[in-house]
């Protein structure tokens, strides 16, 4: 199993925030700002909110 490289993450989180631009303040997603990145270390915005994935379960039950 490979580690996660979280520098790959954040650009990740920067591609997500620009291919939803175009819904910014038409929905409720809001990706945390990366503060840090490095292959092992990740530090991003703290937020308060519902994680995605936990949503898509309560729409399911």
């Amino acid at each position: 199993m490979d580690d996660t490289d979280f520098a790959h993450e954040a650009w990740n989180a920067e591609k997500v925030e620009a291919d939803f631009a175009h819904l910014k303040g038409k929905t409720a997603l809001y990706v945390p700002e990366v503060l840090w990145a490095e292959k092992r270390c990740l530090v991003m915005e703290c937020t308060s909110g519902v994680a995605f994935g936990l949503v898509v379960c309560v729409m399911r039950v």
